[in-house]
């Protein structure tokens, strides 16, 4: 396996959070911070309605369990406190172990 697992990441699912003066739709997490290793894969620049905005796209490799197999595309990943929107997950050929992840996440400028 390439790259250690030497990062603790949070999961993230979408719940109702309640401030006590309304209720919003946000991200909250779940389940235990879990190890994982962690590749920067590029970063790119979004120009878009005349808004820019950098993305970070990164590679998380954690190992597989029965937390980790239940996590889908509409969760997020929170590492280090950035938070990362989950756009595929696939199993690592081999011994079908380890679960590579790819995120990314808005930079603030």
């Amino acid at each position: 396996m390439k790259g250690r697992l030497d990062r603790r990441v949070q999961f993230l699912a979408e719940g109702l959070v309640d401030d006590g003066l309304r209720r919003e739709s946000g991200f909250q997490p779940i389940g235990q911070k879990v190890w994982a290793a962690k590749d920067d894969v590029g970063a790119d620049e979004i120009f878009r309605a005349g808004q820019d905005a950098a993305r970070l796209a990164v590679r998380f490799r954690v190992q597989k369990s029965a937390f980790t197999s239940s996590i889908t595309a509409a969760h997020r990943l929170d590492c280090g406190g950035q938070e990362f929107e989950i756009l595929g997950i696939r199993e690592v050929p081999g011994r079908r172990r380890i679960f590579e992840i790819t995120a990314v996440a808005k930079v603030q400028p």
